[in-house]
């Protein structure tokens, strides 16, 4: 199977990864020949390596350098070409998930992980604020100085989804929460012009209603369910209006609202 992966054809090779993830932890010279895999010239191919080598993340220093560079992959662009569904774990995605595991255990690799709010990169900023999440509250708490200031951070185009996702974590802070619902709800309303064709605008719109769903009582504000109700009536696209309506569900049926 191994010298599958020199095969001609990319489905070959990446059929020949698959076959060889479950090595790749226990044997080491499968494991170099994967990690070979994600210089590959076809993406499906480099998709299929990160895949089967991301779980060795918590563990491995090597990899965890190796893939840090795939916390900045554009998932909207995965599935504009087709490389991705859209209910399908994108390339980042995958990262971020076992960067998470990581961050819980390792102060090293957290402090790693909050260094990535200087980047210039939004999605890198994005994967930070993702791994934090996944990290627990005390994660969260660590970086709390990166996370305020990623609110406001508007470097790289079309940066909405980094500074949604700090702010979701600040939402139920007394201390940041009128600033975070500022930050999220302007971004209801981003691409939504029929005359305005934003790439990523309907992801952004969806992100932003779920965020706004994980308001505890204490937190919540007229004009935020007035908002989401209005995005309700004046949405066209179909995944904003399925955001919006499981925010106001979440919102409705938490147990604070009993």
């Amino acid at each position: 199977v191994v010298a599958q992966l020199a095969d001609e054809n990319w489905y070959v090779r990446r059929a020949a990864i698959g076959a060889l993830a479950s090595l790749v932890a226990s044997d080491a010279e499968v494991r170099a020949t994967v990690v070979a895999k994600l210089a590959d010239e076809n993406w499906y191919v480099r998709r299929a390596a990160i895949g089967a080598l991301a779980p060795l993340i918590p563990s491995s220093i090597e990899l965890r350098q190796k893939l840090t560079v795939s916390l900045g992959s554009d998932d909207n662009e995965e599935m504009l070409r087709g490389y991705v569904r859209r209910r399908e774990e994108s390339t980042r995605v995958i990262v971020v998930r076992n960067f998470g595991v990581l961050v819980k255990e390792s102060q090293a690799a957290r402090a790693e992980i909050i260094a990535l709010f200087s980047s210039e990169d939004w999605r890198m900023r994005q994967s930070a604020a993702e791994i934090l999440s996944l990290g627990g509250t005390e994660c969260v708490l660590d970086a709390l100085p990166q996370l305020v200031a990623a609110m406001d951070d508007h470097r790289g185009l079309d940066s909405y989804p980094a500074r949604i996702a700090a702010a979701e974590l600040l939402l139920n802070d007394s201390r940041y929460c009128k600033e975070a619902i500022e930050t999220i709800l302007p971004a209801l309303d981003y691409g939504a012009h029929p005359l305005v064709i934003v790439p990523n605008g309907t992801e952004v719109r969806k992100q932003a209603a779920l965020a706004l769903g994980k308001l505890k009582a204490e937190h919540r504000q007229p004009h935020v369910f007035a908002r989401l109700e209005r995005l309700l009536r004046e949405e066209k696209d179909p995944q904003v209006l399925d955001g919006a309506f499981s925010a106001l569900q979440s919102l409705a049926a938490a147990p604070e609202m009993e």
